[in-house]
Order: structure tokens, then C-alpha cells, then sequence
């Protein structure tokens, strides 16, 4: 038993709750207990009714928390939620993390509503239903306990919280969510009977190749031992033929003999059982261990760490830990891993005097700050750079300028706050200087000084003041425009995560860099990183049109003054032009169908379907085709509104026609006047005195001026106009000047 758990159970057990509290914060300073040691004192001291001071003290570990495994994630918000139920950031961390692990099931918000997760005030009810729930996700079997067998869920409908499960006995089914726990049972996906009906192929490579583990099968069927009669009708005839079972079961047996994991009784008819405890748990490591690598052996041997919670379990891992130093000298794995291995073995309390020391580790590689990047967490980098400033100061010296300039971004921060402590700034400001103008050598160091120019901060890089922001901006969108060119053509783990951070950072919500440059910049410059987005290929459709809307909030005019005045707006498919008037009016028809429609047609699905045999209920088939309908509506406005650009009237030109513009106008064939606005599909029609820009005459005027006149086809034939006079949308006309004023 380790020191924390020994003292924390000591405290515990005599309820001295202040030493308690002492225990953790002497264990986090320390950094020798693990996730699942602290896991354990905070679930012990929660059912003691002490949660607001685990509460206190397991906050302490959220820094933690994104590096760490997702499900010991998920148990650590868990148990933060658990102790401290009134707490809003702790229940919102913890859907956050659902959503990451259980989010891609179609059935995933009908789990949390039904749960009551987000409102309880009894969450650890909820989380103990939400898993009851979330069991059942489309791909999952269960076992029906009525009769009609084994069935796999085919979907779930978010909506209604229904699953159509498909029975051997009957496909097709439908059945309430929360109503499945109380009539199911879940199978895991290798479960026999699973097996039996989806893979049969499988249990019969299993039935020749490995008969040891099919036997295993069995047994997990059932919760006792089974004896060699109930092995044999699991088996008989569906996997094993009559006439071939005595010698095969006569191998089987020989080979589970051999076997670590399956005990037998000792009766003159034996009863045959998966061993479970330390004695399995040694066996389950041997097995799994065996001819792997040395980075997938170390994520056996985490797990197995964090799993164990009870001494003979430690006990049982630790010859296996034992074994890592050799397993370290004879293996050729790459820095990285030789990194995480070393630092694993610290932490486990393992010598390496005999081990190799880190800057000798760092040193195998061409660059230092790409080892530093790939490991799997920032207590692991930060950890690493501090041995090897410990280590030898001479290594430090080699190599901290590589591992400054290529680091990601949390080695970096902490790379930099160390250089800071040894007044090295100048330092820093003068490889600024260098790499803004050779951003190549440097990409990760060029985003950092990306972000912190264009967020006007120049705290250790003073020599960067005189430089616009939304220049280094646009020269980062050039650049991953090139890295997303380069992954085209090879695959490496650096260039993946460098075209990550530049999306982050370029692209990322709230686009804070980006709205900061653009409000601070003439629209010149603001149009070329419109230009530059608009044409780039290194983000999707939607992540585009995001960018480019946050463009045109913070510069309304960039939209006017990127329309060519020799070719109309109605010319670009790809969007839709609308005053906010027009978007509202389409947001309200979408808001209608989302909150009161399909709720109400779900509402007459569920009438018509209690009326008996579905196939020949014409209510229910016609409320089914409604709702399909306004589903596809609904996805018809949101995908408009997605692609729609803002038409502001108090932008547009009075020298020429363009959006929003207010047009006096002559028929000379029938020397008619009218006046139009030409506007947006969604802002009105010719009863509103509104030009449509996608209508032939709205393509037609586009861009014409005061006196020009000009031919357009017509349904009715060809007519002539002549423009009399330009105003604005909404606001009075100017005076006639000119020519057409004087006729």
C-alpha cells in the first residue's frame, strides 16, 4: 500500500477530517500518488458524507484533468460532481466530457434528458441512469427477457427517445429508452450469443485456432462456474459437430490446463471458472505484454496501474514494472517513447541510475522540441524540461533555443516564463525578429508571435510594435495553406500537429485574433485576408463560412467592395444576400418549425400510433410524411441561413447601382417611372416596391449609373431603362442632378 493511501485510510478511518485535507495537498505536491489512489480517497470520504471538502481538494487536481485517460476523466468529473452537486462548471465539464466520449450516438441528448443530468439535485442518481441509458446505443445488443431472444439497437430517435431494436424473433421493434434496462439485457459485442448469431465465422476459427479462449466465451456467459454438461450444450451441434467432440474437447482440455486465466474445481466432475483478482489480473498482464512494443507496454502498464486498487493488485503489477529498465536497454524505440518510459519509471519509484539520462535521450533526435511536443502530456513536458535543466547545464544551454522556437504551445509558455526567471527576453526578441521574417524555420514560433502582435501584446518581443497584426495573420494563412499542401504529399507527425495549431489559433471560435485585426485595419488590407479565406483550401465549407461572416461583422463593407462592379453579386451561387430583415423573417419561419411544428406533429405520431397495426394506420403515415416534410425544411432555411451574407442599405453606393441601392427608373418603351430597392429574395417583391438582385431586371441594373440606359429580357420581351436616379433602402431619394433632371 502506498504512503497516501496508508495515511489517507488512517484519517479516514479515525474521521480526522483536517489531516485529511493535509494528506492531499502533502500527495499533490509530491506527485507520487496516481489518478486512481485519489479517485479512491475521494469516493471513501464522499460516502462518509465529507463532499465539500473532497470538493476542495479534488478541484485541485483539474489542471490535470486534460491530460488525463478520457474514462479516468470522466470518473474524476464524476466524482466532482458527485461531492459538490450545486456546482454549475463541474456539471458542465462533466457533459463536456460525455459528449467527447458518448456524443457521436444518435440517441445522445435523449440520454442526458432523460437522465436529468444538466437539473438534478441527485446527480449521482444521474449518472447511474445516464449509463443505464447509454448502454443502448445504435451497434449495442441486448437480450430480451421475455422471449424474442437476442436483438441489436439499429437507431435511436433523439427526439421522441425511442429505439428500434431488430429481434432475431422480431425486427424492427420499437421501445422506449428508459424502458429497456427494466426488459434487456446488454450483451458486449463478443458475447457468445452475439457471436453465435452476427459472426459465426468467428466461432469457428475460434473452435480450430484457439479452443482455449471459445471455452472462455462460455464462461463469460455465466456468472458461476459451469460444468463440463453445460459447456458441452453451449457448444454441441451449432459449433462444435456431435461427432467431433470428444477429440476436440479432449485438446481443449489439455490446453486449458495450460492456461493462467481458467481454474477448475477440484471434484471428480469439474466445474470450470475464470480466475478474477490478482491472480488473473498477473496472468492478464503476462498474456497481454507478451511480444508488444515498448510504447503499447506502457499503456498496458498505466492502465494497469490506475485500475489497481487494492494491494494484492499493486503487488501483482509490480514485477511487470520491474521489468521495464530491460525492456528500455534492448529496445529501439524512438526518443519520445524512451522519454515517457523513463519518466513512468520515475513516477513508479523504479532506479535509473543504469537508465540513460534525458538530454542523452533528447540528444538521438535532430530536434528536441519535436520529442518534447509528441509526448502525450504537459506534466510530462514540463517535467522532461525541468531534468534536463537539472541534469547538465551545458545540455540546457545546447539545446534550449530548439526547443523554444519549434515547441508547442504549453512546453512553450512554461519555456518561456524559465527564460524570463533567467532575463533572457533579450534573447527571446531577437529570435522574433529572425523568424518573422523567415516564419518557415519556425511555424509554431511564428503563431505564437501571430497571435501575440495581433492581440497587441509585445511583452517579450518590444522589437514586433511596428508591425500590423493582420499582416502576420495573412502570412499565417499563406503558410497553412502550404503545410495543408505538404501533408498532401507525406505524412508526418509534426506537420500534422503544426496544421492543428494553425486552425486553432487562425480559425479557431471565438476567432478573437481574427476580429482583433480585422476591427483595427484599413479594408484594404481587411479584404485580403477575406480573399485569402475565401480561396483557401485548408478549411471545410462550414469553418469557411464561419470565418468569413466574423470578417463581415466586424467590416460590414468588405462585402460591397469585394463585389466586382463588373460582375453582379447575383453571379456568386454560393451565397445569399439579405437585410436584416429578410434574415429575420427567415429565423422566425425556422423557429416556428423547430418549436412549434414538429413538436406538435411528434405529439400526433405518438396519438396515431396507439391506434393499433401501423402498416394500415393512415393517420400515422401521413403525420410521418408531415414531419419528414418540415425536417427537410427546416434543413432547407438553416442551410440558406448558413451561406447568408448581410445587405446593409447605408453602405451602398449613390454613384452607381449595387446592393441595397433605392433606383428611379423609365420604361422608354412605355415611358412608365418606377421606383425599386434592390434587395434580397427574402426582403419582399415587386408589391413591396422590392428588386430582387437574382430576378433578370435586379442582374440587369446591377452596377448601371445615374442616366445610363440599358436592353434586359423580359418573360414579356425585351425592354429598354434608363436609370433617373440612385438613392439608399429606406431612406428618401436625393435630388435628380444632371441630364436626366433636366429632361
Amino acid at each position: 500500500m502506498s504512503n497516501f493511501r496508508e495515511a489517507v485510510d488512517r484519517a479516514l478511518r479515525e474521521e480526522r477530517w483536517d489531516d485529511y485535507e493535509e494528506i492531499w495537498l502533502d500527495a499533490l505536491e509530491s506527485n507520487t500518488s496516481t489518478i486512481a489512489e485519489f479517485l479512491r480517497a475521494a469516493r471513501i470520504a464522499t460516502e462518509a458524507g465529507q463532499g465539500p471538502k473532497v470538493a476542495s481538494v479534488l478541484s485541485l487536481l483539474i489542471p490535470q484533468a486534460d491530460g488525463m485517460r478520457i474514462d479516468k476523466k470522466r470518473e474524476f468529473y464524476e466524482a466532482l460532481v458527485t461531492c459538490s452537486p450545486k456546482n454549475r462548471d463541474f456539471r458542465d465539464q462533466l457533459l463536456v466530457v460525455y459528449k467527447e466520449q458518448f456524443g457521436d450516438a444518435p440517441g445522445f441528448d435523449t440520454y442526458v434528458k432523460t437522465a436529468d443530468l444538466k437539473r438534478t439535485s441527485d446527480p449521482a442518481a444521474a449518472i447511474e441512469s445516464f449509463y443505464n441509458l447509454v448502454k443502448y446505443m445504435p451497434g449495442s445488443y441486448v437480450y430480451h427477457r421475455s422471449g424474442w431472444g437476442i436483438g441489436e439497437i439499429t437507431d435511436v430517435d433523439g427526439v421522441s427517445g425511442v429505439a428500434i431494436i431488430d429481434f432475431k424473433e422480431k425486427p424492427g421493434h420499437r421501445v422506449q429508452i428508459d424502458a429497456i434496462p427494466d426488459i434487456c439485457e446488454q450483451l458486449p459485442k463478443d458475447h457468445l450469443m452475439v457471436l453465435q448469431w452476427k459472426s459465426p465465422e468467428t466461432l469457428s476459427d475460434l473452435r480450430d485456432n484457439d479452443p482455449v479462449e471459445l471455452i472462455k466465451k462460455v464462461l463469460r456467459t455465466s456468472k458461476k462456474p459451469l460444468a463440463l454438461a453445460r459447456i458441452r450444450e453451449k457448444l454441441l451441434g451449432s459449433i462444435v459437430a456431435t461427432g467431433s467432440w470428444t477429440k476436440w474437447w479432449t485438446k481443449a482440455r489439455n490446453l486449458i490446463k495450460k492456461d493462467p486465466e481458467v481454474g477448475a474445481t477440484s471434484s471428480r466432475t469439474p466445474e470450470y471458472f475464470l480466475l478474477e483478482g490478482p491472480e488473473g489480473l498477473a496472468a492478464s498482464l503476462e498474456r497481454r505484454l507478451a511480444k508488444q512494443h515498448l510504447k503499447q507496454q506502457l499503456r498496458i502498464l498505466r492502465e494497469a496501474v490506475e485500475d489497481a486498487e487494492t494491494d494484492a493488485e499493486q503487488d501483482a503489477v509490480r514485477p511487470f514494472l520491474e521489468k521495464l529498465p530491460a525492456a528500455l536497454t534492448i529496445s529501439d524505440a524512438p526518443p519520445g517513447v524512451a522519454l515517457e518510459c523513463l519518466l513512468f519509471m520515475k513516477h513508479q519509484g523504479i532506479d535509473l541510475t543504469a537508465m540513460p539520462s534525458v538530454h542523452e535521450t533528447l540528444e538521438r533526435s535532430d530536434h528536441p522540441g519535436d520529442v518534447i511536443n509528441l509526448l502525450g502530456r504537459q506534466e510530462d513536458q514540463k517535467e522532461v524540461i525541468d531534468m534536463l535543466r537539472s541534469e547538465s547545464g551545458e545540455a540546457w544551454e545546447r539545446m534550449h533555443t530548439d526547443l523554444l522556437l519549434r515547441a508547442d504551445d504549453a512546453p512553450r509558455r512554461y519555456l518561456v516564463q524559465l527564460m524570463s526567471d533567467e532575463s533572457r527576453e533579450d534573447e527571446i526578441d531577437q529570435w522574433a525578429k529572425d523568424i518573422h521574417r523567415l516564419p518557415k524555420n519556425a511555424p509554431l514560433f511564428f503563431l505564437w508571435l501571430v497571435k501575440k502582435v495581433g492581440l497587441g501584446n509585445f511583452d517579450m518581443i518590444p522589437s514586433l510594435a511596428e508591425h500590423r497584426g493582420i499582416d502576420l495573420y495573412l502570412k499565417g494563412l499563406t503558410l497553412l495553406n502550404d503545410f495543408c499542401v505538404q501533408s498532401l504529399e507525406k505524412t508526418d507527425a509534426m506537420l500534422e500537429l503544426t496544421i492543428k495549431r494553425y486552425k486553432q489559433q487562425l480559425a479557431g471560435r471565438p476567432y478573437k485574433v481574427l476580429i482583433e485585426v480585422t476591427s483595427n485595419s484599413e479594408i484594404a488590407a481587411v479584404r485580403n485576408v477575406y480573399k485569402e479565406i475565401d480561396s483557401s483550401a485548408a478549411f471545410s465549407s462550414s469553418a469557411k463560412q464561419g470565418l468569413l461572416a466574423a470578417v463581415l461583422r466586424v467590416q460590414p463593407t468588405v462585402l460591397v467592395s469585394t463585389i466586382d462592379r463588373t460582375t453582379t453579386a447575383a453571379s456568386d451561387d454560393s451565397v445569399i444576400y439579405s437585410t436584416d430583415y429578410g434574415i429575420e423573417k427567415k429565423q422566425k419561419e425556422l423557429e416556428e418549425i423547430r418549436n412549434d411544428k414538429l413538436p406538435a406533429i411528434f405529439k400526433l405520431i405518438g396519438e396515431a400510433a396507439e391506434f393499433g397495426d401501423l402498416s394500415e394506420n393512415a393517420e400515422f403515415t401521413s403525420a410521418i410524411e408531415e414531419r419528414e416534410n418540415l425536417n427537410r425544411r427546416a434543413m432547407e432555411i438553416q442551410g440558406q441561413l448558413d451561406k447568408v451574407r448581410r445587405i446593409n442599405p447605408k453602405e451602398a453606393s449613390t454613384d452607381y447601382v449595387t446592393l441595397g441601392s433605392r433606383i428611379a427608373m423609365t420604361d422608354l418603351g412605355s415611358n412608365e417611372p418606377s421606383t425599386f430597392s434592390l434587395l434580397g429574395p427574402w426582403d419582399g417583391g415587386p408589391q413591396d416596391n422590392v428588386l430582387s438582385y437574382m430576378s433578370p431586371l435586379g442582374r440587369a441594373v446591377m452596377d448601371k449609373k445615374i442616366g445610363e440606359e440599358f436592353t434586359v429580357a423580359l418573360p414579356t420581351g425585351e425592354s429598354v431603362y434608363r436609370i433617373d436616379n440612385i438613392g439608399r433602402h429606406g431612406e428618401p431619394m436625393p435630388e435628380a442632378s444632371g441630364q436626366v433632371a433636366k429632361d
